[in-house]
Formats: C-alpha cells, structure tokens, sequence
C-alpha cells in the first residue's frame, strides 16, 4: 500500500507485506522495485517516506538496500527513511 500522506507531507509506502512461508526469498526487493517504479510516475512525487520499528533490522536492511536512508525522524514510535528520485 502506498499514497499520499497528509501527516508526513508526501508519499508513503505504508505496508509492505511478504507472506512468511516466502520471505527470504527476495521477493521483498522485487516487490519494493515494482512500488517504486509506480510511484515514479507521479508527476509531483520527489520523494517517497516509509516508517518501520526501530528493531526491525531485516526491513532496515532492505530499505537501505534499495536507496532508503534515516532522516533522523520518529513517528509514533518508528523511524522515518526516505528515498529522493532526483
């Protein structure tokens, strides 16, 4: 899931979400690939944000992987990354 998001003021990946019995498997990074194009369309999208628990190690990793990085924010408790088209 992803859009618009009016309390982080700009586009969001929202959920991401890989069946158990299937992570690992690099479907993570393939969906996240697919997301990302779609998202590029958008003619006003710059920037897209994505928020995750803090000990969430293996999403950290994945988000890095595909250019993600801190931007220092926490909201209700989980980090704010993002990831700049330019």
């Amino acid at each position: 899931m992803y859009g618009y998001a009016e309390e982080l003021g700009g586009y969001e990946i929202c959920r991401l979400m890989i069946d158990y019995t299937q992570q690992g498997k690099g479907f993570g990074k393939q969906s996240m690939a697919l997301i990302l194009d779609e998202l590029k369309k958008i003619e006003d999208c710059k920037d897209v944000l994505i928020c995750f628990e803090p000990e969430n190690e293996i999403a950290k990793a994945l988000y890095e992987q595909v250019g993600f990085h801190d931007t220092g924010q926490i909201t209700h408790g989980e980090l704010v990354y993002k990831l700049s088209f330019e």
